[in-house]
């Protein structure tokens, strides 16, 4: 039976096993039902494709309701906090994560393939995913420029904040500190509002910004491990099957700045992700066929 804690009284909650205190998954699944649903078939596949690593789920005390809680290793109850809804949440994963070692993995994904651990040894400390450095252009609908200049860097970190890597280290304590403080005092400049929801900005040029500010370099491609995460958004010719061993999907990848609205530009990768990144849980038939060869392991 895994163990619950908030982090105010963890020193009196059992003691982890060595294994849980050095390196596992983190879950997150606040405010509504369906995410808890989510990690849980999320825990299932890490389960399914790396056994020998712990699972972590934080979430609201509502939520856990049943006997389904036996998928995780460890349980944190999340307390709530004003202005920390949905994917903000990201931004306290240092004060709740158990482990040394983590990588968080948004609740609308599915592990699909076994080769992480290059990835794990790739991870140098720090809070860090895999990304690019903009020195100019837009994203998410913001200047690249207006915002380095507010934050005093030569450039920001783009990426998926999908599956992010952060450690126990003061190195991380400090950008998680530096993201808190870009939330409460300059969202608006640094950020937009995620899926129209007031309130609730985007993580992700907030985590960019500090990756730029502290000078963690973004973690690069693993080629015998393949696409540590990849999302179905846009993607063509996807093909998953857990039974069969089987993740493929094709990307539009643009090559310049100057083409991105000519069309038919557009060129295609193929990627065999680790994670696949189910987007609005889309396709949604692909994605519940997962889940019931995942029911079907036991």
């Amino acid at each position: 039976m895994p163990n619950f804690s908030m982090r105010g009284s963890e020193p009196f909650a059992p003691p982890l096993p060595e294994r849980v205190r050095s390196e596992g998954y983190v879950l997150l699944a606040t405010e509504h039902r369906k995410y808890y649903e989510m990690a849980c078939n999320l825990a299932r596949s890490i389960r399914f494709q790396d056994p020998s690593r712990p699972i972590a789920l934080i979430c609201d005390e509502s939520l856990v309701t049943d006997d389904r809680i036996a998928r995780f290793d460890r349980i944190v109850l999340l307390p709530r906090r004003d202005r920390f809804v949905g994917v903000l949440n990201k931004l306290r994963l240092f004060e709740v994560s158990p482990f040394e070692r983590s990588l968080f993995v948004d609740g609308d994904c599915l592990m699909m393939r076994s080769s992480v651990s290059p990835y794990w040894q790739s991870f140098t400390g720090g809070c860090n995913t895999l990304g690019q450095k903009l020195t100019e252009g837009q994203w998410k609908g913001l200047d690249i420029r207006t915002i380095t200049r507010e934050i005093g860097t030569d450039y920001l970190v783009k990426m998926n904040a999908g599956v992010i890597f952060f450690d126990r280290s003061p190195l991380s304590e400090h950008m998680f500190e530096y993201m808190i403080d870009l939330f409460g005092h300059k969202a608006a400049k640094v950020s937009t509002i995620h899926q129209n929801r007031p309130g609730q900005y985007s993580m992700e040029p907030i985590l960019g910004a500090a990756m730029a500010r502290f000078g963690v370099e973004p973690m690069s491609l693993q080629p015998r491990a393949g696409s540590l995460m990849v999302s179905t958004l846009d993607a063509r010719h996807i093909r998953a099957s857990l039974q069969r061993g089987v993740v493929y999907l094709e990307k539009p990848h643009w090559r310049t700045r100057l083409r991105i609205n000519v069309p038919g530009t557009a060129l295609w990768t193929a990627h065999a992700p680790i994670f696949l990144h189910f987007i609005g849980l889309k396709p949604r038939p692909l994605y519940e066929s997962l889940v019931t060869e995942l029911a079907a392991t036991g």
